[in-house]
């Protein structure tokens, strides 16, 4: 999609429970890193979910996404969004019944 669409992509994590090594980079030193490479449009996609839970609506409503809001980072030159999961979606609910 992203080639057709002609828009680049990374990928991170988010939720991390410990201190101990995980998976990376996560999400908040990623968006760091695209800030500080002039990036100045950000659309976070949680890809792996089909509902919206705790990690998405307090990991990435709450703590994530309103860090990098212009008036907290002092800059309109960054914005950063997540799209809703799209779990109430009649046609995504279709597709999801079209794979049993």
């Amino acid at each position: 999609m992203s080639k057709a669409c002609e828009l680049n992509y990374s990928v991170s994590y988010q939720s991390q429970m410990n201190e101990k090594t995980w998976l990376g980079p996560c999400t908040q030193s990623q968006l760091n890193y695209l800030k500080n490479n002039k990036i100045k449009e950000v659309v976070i996609i949680p890809i792996s979910f089909v509902c919206e839970n705790l990690e998405t609506k307090y990991d990435l409503d709450i703590q994530i996404v309103p860090q990098f809001n212009p008036l907290v980072i002092g800059s309109k030159d960054f914005n950063v969004s997540r799209i809703e999961i799209p779990a109430v979606n009649e046609k995504f609910v279709e597709m999801l019944i079209s794979f049993l």
